[in-house]
């Protein structure tokens, strides 16, 4: 059990039980994986994590997905422990909401379908985005939206174009590839 006290200037508290406090939850090891990792394909959306408390159903993981789009609103089956996956294009957000217990600090990957249209940023995403973020009402302890620190870098060129100098058969011309970056390199 929780308990208080305090040895302030004006005065001892004796210790004293806490009688209620609120779950603090949290996840270790972060990560998402797309499948196709191509600028502005429909991807199966992989997200693995380890909670720091025991998520029980119906607890809600939502991912939070600035600049991904899709249809305005999806939803498709997923795999146990997971029921069904929803997309919701205004807010970004894909949730899942657990059907059975998993246990403190045990692997889990939800994958979300391609089925629900998902698209990856068409101007690409850099690596390990602070943009992209967890959260989860689960009873055993919330989780605020929280940065997935782990995420691969989904590439875009603008206008490439390839050209050759002095273009002739078996001579040595230079070949040039430009383009124009969308995201830093």
């Amino acid at each position: 059990s929780l308990r208080i006290a305090a040895d302030a200037r004006a005065g001892p508290a004796a210790p004293a039980p806490i009688p209620t406090s609120t779950g603090l939850g949290g996840f270790q090891g972060l990560s998402l994986e797309y499948d196709p990792p191509r600028a502005g394909a429909v991807a199966n959306i992989t997200f693995r994590y380890v909670p720091m408390m025991v998520m029980d159903s119906p607890d809600v993981l939502t991912l939070t997905l600035p600049g991904f789009t899709g249809p305005p609103y999806s939803s498709a089956p997923m795999s146990p422990p997971f029921g069904h996956a929803y997309w919701t294009a205004a807010t970004f957000n894909l949730t899942v909401t657990l059907m059975q217990s998993t246990e403190i600090f045990s692997d889990q990957a939800a994958i979300f379908p391609d089925s629900l249209g998902v698209q990856l940023p068409a101007f690409g995403i850099v690596a390990n985005s602070p943009t992209l973020l967890v959260s989860s009402n689960a009873a055993r302890g919330q989780v605020v939206p929280t940065v997935i620190p782990v995420s691969p870098p989904i590439g875009y060129f603008e206008e490439p174009r390839l050209f050759f100098t002095m273009p002739r058969i078996a001579s040595g011309e230079t070949t040039v590839f430009t383009f124009k970056t969308v995201v830093q390199m």
